[in-house]
């Protein structure tokens, strides 16, 4: 009993930290891996994640590749993607940071290798629907387990 409380103490504390460091208190610009990056105090601020930057710094992406940034934020791993891809297309649910990661793609002049779309990718038909509509022809889809769920990953091309 008190190892699960304690447990759930440690937690709590974790998911305050978080909030706490990932969270600007206002609109700023800061340079993060030589990088200009616009951070809203409402997205996700991939500043202090190890995750983040280690993901930035692997991304095993060439130039003939195209890439689908879901949950793109702040636009983080899209402005990356985009140094090494031939071309992005970056979606997030949030408004805010569809907004944000605009800025960051054009502070980084990659704006003619990116769109940026509000989106919501919830099944694989909206997903293939989304993929269509943005002008690409699915070539594979395969469907892969990972340790919580079956995901579906598309390859494309674009037409």
């Amino acid at each position: 009993m008190l190892r699960q409380a304690t447990k759930k103490f440690k937690q709590t504390l974790a998911k305050i930290g978080l909030k706490l460091i990932h969270k600007p208190r206002k609109p700023s610009l800061t340079k993060i891996k030589g990088k200009k990056f616009y951070l809203h105090p409402k997205v996700f601020n991939p500043k202090w994640t190890f995750s983040s930057i280690f993901l930035a710094e692997n991304l095993e992406v060439g130039n003939e590749n195209v890439v689908l940034d879901v949950g793109c934020g702040s636009g983080f791993q899209t402005v990356f993607a985009a140094e090494k891809a031939s071309y992005v297309l970056a979606l997030d649910l949030n408004p805010t940071a569809v907004r944000c990661t605009k800025i960051n793609i054009e502070l980084n002049g990659l704006k003619n290798k990116v769109d940026v779309l509000v989106g919501n990718l919830l099944s694989p038909s909206q997903v293939e629907k989304l993929i269509e509509d943005s002008n690409f022809k699915i070539i594979r889809k395969v469907n892969k387990k990972s340790m919580f769920e079956t995901l579906t990953v598309y390859s494309a091309i674009k037409n």
